[in-house]
């Protein structure tokens, strides 16, 4: 759901990055190709799977402004689907940098997630017939972003229009920073999030705050997160740290 991992974020900063400095000298198209090997699925504070996952992504540019690309979550356990390859999420997104001009204190960006569950069914014991793959969930984004802030801070708000989390609003505040010139060719980096739901026909209030530390060398970069819980009725956090490894590259 829009998207899943840390390095995913990173991935699209690193992506918007490149389109920033393209600009001054002429667009030019660029994508970003990478995988997580992860100890959990965490998404906005919740523990989704609690067994090693991998998520590859890719993120392309292929106009100005403009950022498509896909997620997945591959199983690396016994998984659902009793396959070799358990891929039981493939994510499709879409954001778009509104032309709000440089002198203007705040980046706009409009995002839009469609959420598949290919191998996951309906399940034995419902009315549906079990047999029948999990309906997609969709949802819009709104994201603000403050380049004056020394910390990244960042707003982004999730509304659902479709499926399970429609008509549920999720918002998270983030921080974030990486500490350049640190020792050659390694860049440790610290950021954190707080996350609030109001879901449809559930409790509303803030969910999980969460703490990363990392380190890039290369094309490699390892993380930990630190996830904590801000009110069980709303959020039962089950895995409180999770270990990343991540592979990316950019072309």
């Amino acid at each position: 759901m829009n998207i899943r991992t840390t390095s995913a974020l990173l991935a699209l900063t690193m992506v918007g990055g490149m389109n920033v400095a393209a600009q001054e000298e002429g667009f030019k198209p660029s994508f970003l190709l990478g995988t997580d090997v992860s100890t959990a699925y965490i998404f906005r504070g919740a523990t989704l799977h609690d067994k090693p996952v991998a998520q590859p992504y890719l993120y392309a540019d292929p106009i100005e402004g403009l950022t498509v690309g896909a997620w997945g979550n591959i199983l690396l356990d016994d998984g659902s689907a009793g396959d070799a390859v358990d891929v039981n999420e493939v994510d499709i997104y879409a954001e778009y940098d509104l032309p709000v001009g440089e002198d203007f204190p705040l980046g706009i960006s409009l995002a839009y997630t469609e959420y598949t569950y290919p191998n996951t069914t309906l399940g034995e014991g419902t009315v549906e017939d079990p047999t029948v793959a999990w309906p997609s969930d969709r949802e819009v984004g709104l994201l603000l972003s403050m380049p004056w802030c020394p910390l990244g801070s960042t707003l982004k708000a999730f509304y659902g229009v479709d499926g399970g989390i429609d008509k549920s609003l999720y918002a998270e505040y983030g921080i974030g920073h990486s500490f350049e010139g640190v020792a050659e060719g390694v860049t440790p980096s610290l950021g954190a999030t707080v996350g609030y739901a109001d879901i449809d026909g559930g409790e509303g209030g803030f969910t999980a705050a969460t703490v990363t530390a990392g380190v890039a060398v290369g094309v490699a970069t390892f993380k930990v997160m630190y996830i904590a819980e801000l009110d069980d009725d709303v959020l039962a956090v089950d895995k409180d740290v999770v270990g990343t490894i991540s592979l990316s590259s950019t072309f």
